[in-house]
């Protein structure tokens, strides 16, 4: 099924952004400035032949959109798992899917997708007590048109439970995070796949930042870049980045103000 949903897609992936996302006023939500299902596939296929990818990891995408980016991904045998918060986007994406299960080009099991924020709620909770440096690079980015716009890009969640709710698992039993990732959003995603990820867990995609901010970030964090493709344009890189240690969260650890449930999801 998925060599052919490949086959599928090496046709038609255009046409699907242009057949689902019509309805979409904002073009910049359907994915079209993130990457394309040719970028996409050739990052997922190189990192499986060096090894960086095994093929069996579950896969979580922070944003999933119209679900395209999904589908690059079960074409080439993972499962995967997408949120996406914004409703026009996550209806689209359910017809498509939909549509191209009836058609018989995708395994109906393959892909799971709901609507709401992907900020686990530990990770909102643990922001509540602890001013962290988080806090002032999103400031930092506060003049940009997307954050005077209000736009829902800082960590937000309406069901505490969304995670278990819908995919049985915590955010923490996920291998990989896939993502396209704004600026606004870059602090605090890289502290969330810091403190809450499992060790040796790979964070992939693309930041629309600087690529020095970036890795001043991920320095920060106490992450580590295993493989980095340089695009045409600059500050356009696709990074894999590895959980190597737990050096972030561990400052937090002795912190009386979390509950212990929130402690345990943290420091499991």
């Amino acid at each position: 099924m998925a060599e052919k949903l490949k086959q599928y897609l090496n046709k038609n992936h255009n046409k699907l952004e242009i057949i689902y996302g019509k309805e979409i006023k904002d073009i910049r939500k359907t994915g079209f400035y993130s990457i394309s299902h040719i970028e996409l596939n050739r990052e997922i296929e190189n990192a499986l032949s060096e090894g960086i990818l095994k093929g069996n990891e579950s896969v979580i995408e922070l944003g999933s959109g119209l679900g395209l980016s999904s589908l690059v991904w079960a074409a080439n045998g993972f499962n995967i798992n997408g949120m996406e918060i914004d409703q026009e986007l996550y209806s689209q994406s359910q017809i498509m899917l939909a549509d191209l299960s009836h058609q018989k080009v995708l395994n109906g099991e393959a892909i799971k997708l709901v609507q709401g924020s992907y900020f686990p709620i530990e990770y909102i909770e643990f922001r509540k007590k602890h001013a962290t440096k988080t806090l002032t690079l999103e400031n930092d980015f506060s003049y940009t048109r997307l954050a005077r716009n209000n736009e829902v890009f800082f960590p937000i969640q309406n069901n505490p439970e969304l995670y278990n709710d819908k995919f049985g698992k915590n955010y923490s039993d996920f291998d990989i995070t896939y993502a396209y990732i704004w600026d606004l959003q870059t602090p605090s995603t890289l502290e969330m796949f810091a403190l809450l990820s499992k060790k040796e867990a790979i964070l992939a995609g693309k930041f629309a930042i600087e690529t020095k901010d970036l890795k001043n970030m991920i320095k920060y964090f106490g992450l580590e870049i295993i493989n980095e493709t340089k695009f045409r344009h600059p500050d356009s890189e696709f990074y894999f980045i590895r959980k190597k240690e737990n050096s972030y969260k561990e400052q937090f650890k002795k912190k009386e103000t979390l509950t212990s449930k929130i402690k345990s999801l943290i420091f499991q």
